[in-house]
């Protein structure tokens, strides 16, 4: 018992240092919007709204705590971002996307409200999601390798581009990370539903579009006969609703918000949309090795790899039909998932029947 918690002692003070050392927060466009949704719960004034979103990255610049350059980077060289910066109803109009994600924004609220910065409060998210992820690794490693093992891998993981991409921007995507893989250790670790249900409906509200994967763990767990197929198509598209209209719509949204995504403007921009994701995918061979390595784990004859092989590969591939974009951010859970698939498939098959019982056939 004192080895298990010494394991797990050298775990978090690693993860922690990691995260800290890789912590380099990078300024992007978005963390002017949220910033302004933020400040929209206690200022009513549109204007003033967009006045102290640029004035704040502007002074924290002037102190040294932006880097040097992003003011202009935010406000200059780009037509869209000037326009947005001279135009505070320009900048308004496009708050309609970032309204989407209900839960990241009261986060940042909250944090605003108990006196963290507005800048920091939009980082700190993130951080702490990024810490969770880490954790839900090590917890799910560890039911098919070593203590050490899991440590090891999990803090390579750490070390991945794109986790440093999450862990060090203004967005959901970290805390939408960790809800999709608690969801699926959850699953495969024999947790009663009850939990499961929880955590996707979290993943949905940190962003609407995870109800795609929450429907693909519904047909998973569910396992509708043919009789069942239409009782499951009216609960998927129950679900669809609630996320695509009625969460956006409580947020502030209007009812038809959605149509204002480019790819539906006509057949043409979805065509458009389709070819560019083929052209990032054919263009970057960092692509090459996570397919790579699906195909190889959809090849394994192994229950548990099959399970969360359909899960990750129907997830994604319906997440670029429905949403026609190839950001690597969006698809970060499963790439993490294909690494916990590839130990289950080296060592799912060595565990002992005494392991076995300790690792129970997930509820699926």
């Amino acid at each position: 018992m004192k080895r298990e918690w010494a394991k797990h002692i050298i775990f978090i003070l690693l993860a922690t240092i990691v995260l800290a050392v890789n912590y380099k927060p990078v300024y992007n466009w978005d963390i002017l919007p949220y910033m302004a949704l933020a400040l929209n719960n206690t200022v009513d004034d549109k204007d003033s709204v967009h006045k102290e979103v640029y004035r704040l990255i502007k002074a924290g610049q002037e102190k040294g705590e932006v880097p040097n350059g992003t003011f202009g980077e935010l406000t200059k060289r780009i037509p869209y971002r000037i326009e947005c910066y001279e135009n505070a109803d320009k900048f308004n109009a496009q708050l309609f996307y970032y309204r989407t994600k209900p839960l990241y924004n009261l986060l940042v609220y909250l944090l605003y409200a108990t006196g963290v910065p507005l800048l920091e409060a939009t980082f700190l998210p993130s951080l702490i999601g990024c810490f969770f992820v880490l954790l839900i690794l090590y917890a799910w490693m560890s039911l098919y390798t070593s203590g050490f093992t899991a440590i090891l891998v999990t803090v390579l993981t750490a070390m991945l581009p794109l986790f440093s991409e999450l862990q060090n921007t203004s967005s959901p995507d970290a805390l939408s990370a960790m809800f999709v893989l608690l969801s699926m250790y959850l699953l495969f670790s024999g947790k009663a539903r009850g939990w499961i249900w929880l955590s996707l409906a979290l993943a949905i509200l940190i962003r609407i579009d995870n109800f795609i994967f929450a429907a693909v763990i519904l047909f998973v767990v569910l396992k509708p006969h043919q009789n069942r197929l239409f009782a499951l198509l009216i609960l998927f598209l129950a679900t669809a609703l609630i996320a695509v209209i009625v969460v956006p719509w409580l947020s502030g949204n209007s009812l038809l918000w959605f149509t204002r995504f480019r790819f539906l403007e006509s057949h043409v921009q979805y065509y458009f949309h389709v070819r560019n994701v083929f052209r990032a995918f054919f263009g970057d061979a960092y692509y090459w090795i996570w397919v790579t390595a699906c195909i190889v784990l959809l090849n394994v004859k192994y229950e548990r790899v099959q399970k969360l092989m359909f899960i990750i590969t129907a997830s994604v591939l319906v997440r670029l039909v429905l949403f026609p974009s190839l950001q690597e951010r969006f698809f970060a859970p499963y790439e993490l998932a294909l690494i916990v698939a590839s130990l289950m498939a080296v060592n799912g098959r060595m565990l002992s029947p005494k392991e076995i019982r300790q690792v129970p056939e997930a509820i699926i």
